[in-house]
């Protein structure tokens, strides 16, 4: 029994794939439609691994680096888009619906944390980052 046990847990760490961290560069956003339903759309230039998880928020950065206290305003939409499969560099993924209470994705999925896009707004940025969605890492 114990050598089935470790043959399955040996299989499933061939297997798996952690998810990564990402460096800045590795996606590059293409698109987005700030009318009717806000949606985006980037490009991930490297292999996404499945569980990996990308924040995206359009609450303003107060400014300072990341690591040193910074933090975002509130009030705004937070979103978590987590991949559910191997992504290969060069997919385009689409995050569709952000300013409905059922957002969508082409590939992997897509979770409201907070509040509620709203890119027609005037001077609007969307931030794309790792780590927790109120504490980006990268």
């Amino acid at each position: 029994m114990k050598k089935i046990a470790f043959l399955f847990a040996l299989i499933s760490s061939f297997f798996a794939h952690p998810a990564m961290a990402l460096n800045p560069g590795d996606i590059a956003f293409t698109g987005f439609n700030a009318d009717g339903n806000d949606d985006l759309a980037f490009v991930t230039l490297v292999e996404i691994p499945a569980a990996t998880e990308i924040h995206f928020s359009d609450n303003e950065w107060n400014g300072s680096p990341i690591g040193s206290g910074g933090a975002f305003n509130t009030g705004e939409g937070t979103y978590t888009w987590t991949a559910t499969a191997i992504i290969p560099a060069g997919s385009v993924v689409t995050l569709d619906s952000l300013a409905t209470a059922s957002p969508t994705s082409n590939l992997g999925t897509v979770a409201i944390v907070s509040g509620s896009l709203n890119l027609t707004a005037s001077n609007e940025a969307v931030h794309a980052y790792q780590g927790t969605p109120t504490a980006p890492t990268v």
